[in-house]
Formats: structure tokens, C-alpha cells, sequence
């Protein structure tokens, strides 16, 4: 959702994705909803090249979990820099 700020520069905002891909299946009801979807995915990477810029904190969170698991124990690095 864009609008104008006073000096007329675009203001970007964010809006919920599921609330987003609702209000345009209701505006073009003979879309496919996973065709809605697929437009949506290809025009965030237009906007954003792809980078991900904001996340759920849990992304954080899950990501530490699973780099705990995957990190070598200290005998391993050890034997590995020996």
C-alpha cells in the first residue's frame, strides 16, 4: 500500500499478506487464488531484488535453533584446525 507523504514522496507501508491476497480475491474473484499468490511473490522480488529486509522474530529465533544444531562441537574443530 502506497500513499503520498505531505512533500508528495511515496510512503511505503506494510500490510498482512493474508489480509492482502483476500481483499484481491475478492476484487478479481475469477483469479485463481494461487495465480494471486504467484504475482504477489514475483512483485515483492521486483520491489525488493528478493531480499528479505523484515521478518517475524521467530525467524531468529528458529534460525539460532537450527545453527546450534549444525555448529561442530569444540573436539570437532579442534581435530578439523589441528
Amino acid at each position: 500500500m502506497t500513499d503520498e507523504n505531505t512533500a508528495g514522496d511515496p510512503v511505503v507501508g506494510f500490510v498482512d499478506y493474508r489480509s492482502m491476497i483476500g481483499r484481491l480475491h475478492e476484487k478479481y474473484p475469477d483469479a485463481d487464488p494461487s495465480r494471486i499468490d504467484q504475482i504477489a511473490h514475483e512483485e515483492y522480488e521486483a520491489v525488493t531484488g528478493g531480499e528479505l529486509f523484515v521478518v517475524p522474530a521467530v525467524v531468529e529465533e528458529g534460525t539460532a535453533e537450527r545453527l546450534e544444531v549444525e555448529a561442530p562441537a569444540d573436539d570437532d574443530v579442534r581435530i578439523q584446525g589441528a
